[in-house]
């Protein structure tokens, strides 16, 4: 049955995101100046407008679900991304500071692997405060989900701008690694390794706007912790060490060589090796070894050396060149052995520069919330979760959600509220064709409402996680191998083929071909 405006308006009140009284004085305002007062649709459209309710917020209600759209003393907002191992949410603190949460599926903390993992993840980003890295605020529990604090950016990363402008020039590319180097030299100053630097972990805030530059942007490293810490969770030897060995972490267009032959041995100059690849990328606008099959790249990254930048073009300098060489030496040992000492040799392309943009100031939130992250916490101070209770009569629930628990699980995705849409209406289906009654009569789907002028599309998702080379390239056309042996097989049969081909031509030339 589908819900009506009433059923939403107590959704609202089951949800908590809004009062008993805000939501009948919105009801009352709804009804009075509408002209089409029944239309949910049009319901939805209007609360969002009004910044009542997310788009996201919105979505869920209109769809059923009322339940976790609080964690501890945070609001949900948004989806913002998912990764390999957690969903990631927009959120606000009931103090008003807002932030993004990774939230670690309940399914996975059940595997005491994983949850080392994002556990250990924790620890080691709440050591890092450094304006060029994005910074961590809590960690917690609640209700049985883990979940980490973290700072909210409003940008877009460095391979987002790539694909936009293709390359950059030297000021704008040299200006990234420094503020990256610093980053970097504050990751290793806490005996860390970031093991998956790219430019889709770079994140540049505030973005540019069309036709801008980046000269004013910050630079975040995003993924600090899962992006270095990534290992088989069904092993069954990693048990003190996260990090299985022989395990390919990282991204095969930046990885280092000695990170590629064992990663749990890599250091930070394996981090400088991918600066290197990063900063060839933004000069040029391609990695230095652009190939399809991982296996041939991780090769050539042991044993080609790259085009010089000068062939890309003639305004890179000389000196700028030799810089990218040496981040790209093959012998971690002929690198700079510190990202402090790259960023010693950036400097002096930037000498004209202005000092390195700073945030326009802390928003008015934060102090407060850091004080009260220092404090003790017994209780957060947002709603506590409670039983659930009937709605207020002039704003029913729907039957199928009235007296239903609300288990402690993250909210719903959009694809999670399509895939249960389809398992109902299969069901459905499979009832009737069961009685004799023939398959169900096509029916429409009903279209997301439509988004305010100037608004976000609903659910962006980026990647926020990084993952392994296995997962970078799924197996093909389903079958059961990996992506990379499907590929060794490819290039076999194809060089196969070439010299089948060859050898007919000769003996055609040769009057030897068979009759």
């Amino acid at each position: 049955m589908a819900l009506t405006v009433e059923n939403l308006c107590g959704l609202m009140i089951r949800s908590r995101l809004l009062s008993v009284d805000a939501v009948k004085g919105l009801y009352q305002r709804w009804t009075a100046e509408s002209k089409e007062p029944a239309s949910l649709k049009a319901f939805t459209r209007w609360l969002v407008a009004g910044g009542h309710l997310t788009e996201y917020q919105a979505t869920l209600l209109s769809n059923g679900y009322a339940d976790n759209m609080f964690l501890d003393g945070y609001k949900i907002l948004d989806r913002i991304g998912r990764g390999r191992m957690a969903g990631v949410y927009k959120a606000v603190h009931a103090l008003g500071q807002v932030v993004a949460i990774k939230v670690l599926p309940p399914s996975k903390a059940k595997d005491p692997l994983i949850l080392a993992r994002f556990q250990r993840e924790a620890r080691l980003a709440l050591q890092l405060t450094h304006p060029s890295v994005v910074r961590t605020f809590q960690v917690g529990e609640s209700n049985g989900l883990h979940f980490l604090v973290m700072e909210y950016l409003e940008g877009e990363t460095l391979d987002q701008l790539l694909k936009q402008r293709g390359k950059l020039p030297p000021r704008e590319a040299v200006r990234i690694a420094f503020l990256t180097a610093l980053g970097l030299q504050h990751i290793h100053d806490k005996g860390m390794v970031h093991r998956d630097l790219k430019p889709g972990n770079l994140m540049l805030c505030p973005a540019p706007g069309p036709g801008e530059n980046t000269l004013r942007s910050m630079v975040k490293i995003l993924d600090i912790g899962l992006g270095r810490e990534l290992f088989n969770p069904k092993s069954k030897d990693a048990k003190d060490d996260l990090t299985v060995e022989g395990a390919i972490l990282g991204t095969p267009d930046y990885l280092a060589p000695e990170q590629a032959r064992d990663a749990k041995r890599a250091d930070i100059r394996a981090d400088l090796y991918s600066l290197g690849c990063t900063l060839y990328h933004a000069l040029t606008g391609q990695p230095p070894f652009p190939d399809q099959n991982p296996v041939r790249q991780i090769l050539r990254h042991a044993t080609e050396q790259p085009r010089p930048l000068r062939e890309f073009s003639a305004d890179i300098p000389e000196g700028l060149n030799q810089i990218v060489q040496k981040l790209l030496a093959k012998d971690p040992a002929q690198r700079y052995q510190t990202p402090a000492e790259a960023a010693d040799a950036l400097k002096a392309f930037l000498a004209s520069e202005p000092e390195p943009a700073r945030p326009k100031g802390e928003p008015a939130a934060l102090p407060q919330y850091l004080e009260w992250l220092g404090k003790p916490q017994p209780a957060a101070p947002a709603p506590a979760a409670s039983p659930v209770v009937p709605a207020p009569a002039p704003f029913p629930l729907p039957a199928k959600v009235a007296q239903k628990a609300a288990p402690p699980k993250p909210p719903p995705s959009a694809e999670h509220i399509r895939k249960a849409k389809r398992r109902a209406r299969q069901k459905r289906l499979t009832a009737q064709q069961k009685a004799g009654a023939g398959p169900l009569p096509p029916r429409a789907v009903p279209g997301p409402p439509a988004t305010p002028a100037g608004t976000p599309g609903l659910l962006k998702e980026i990647n926020v996680a990084p993952v392994s080379v296995s997962e970078l390239f799924p197996a093909p056309f389903g079958l059961r191998m990996s992506r990379d042996l499907f590929m060794l097989l490819t290039g076999a049969l194809s060089v196969l083929l070439v010299v089948v081909f060859i050898v007919w031509l000769i003996t055609s030339f040769t009057g030897d071909a068979p009759a």
